[in-house]
């Protein structure tokens, strides 16, 4: 089976001078997502601008136009919104996943488990799960349920023995 996403990108504001990234900043507008990245003097950190991290104030705030530029500046990522990985790392350890499962399926191998594919995508099972839901829309063992009956579909279809 082959995993197409599509995603629809809306047009992205300019973001052009500090106001507007402020007021993204205060909306924690997912829209700014790698446009701009902000950093704060006190913490040393840079985040996203829809990180839920508490707000900083104004004055220990500086913009940046790329994670490298900010850690060039000598700002650590921020461990909550993970700015340094890039925006579809979920979404290619979801394709890997569900391309994991549907080998398994392929060759008549169980499905491997939750706890494996979130280990290996280097993201905690729980966050993983919702990773994998919001992409494709069901939950990892509901994949691999479908996976199955299409194969027993096919098979019976082409004349083979339940």
């Amino acid at each position: 089976m082959t995993l197409l996403m599509t995603e629809t990108r809306r047009p992205e504001p300019a973001y052009t001078n500090e106001d507007q990234r402020f007021q993204a900043l205060g909306a924690r507008d997912p829209g700014a997502d790698g446009v701009f990245y902000y950093a704060v003097r006190t913490t040393g950190v840079f985040c996203k601008p829809s990180c839920k991290a508490r707000p900083a104030l104004r004055k220990n705030i500086s913009f940046y136009a790329s994670p490298a530029e900010a850690a060039a500046a000598g700002y650590r990522p921020c461990k909550r919104c993970r700015p340094d990985i890039g925006a579809n790392a979920g979404t290619e350890a979801v394709t890997a996943a569900a391309r994991r499962i549907d080998a398994a399926i392929a060759n008549e191998d169980t499905p491997p488990a939750l706890v494996v594919l979130a280990k290996r995508a280097g993201f905690s099972p729980y966050h993983f799960h919702r990773l994998f839901k919001a992409a494709l829309g069901v939950t990892p063992k509901a994949y691999a349920d479908a996976a199955r009956s299409r194969r027993l579909r096919a098979e019976l279809a082409q004349g083979a023995s339940v």
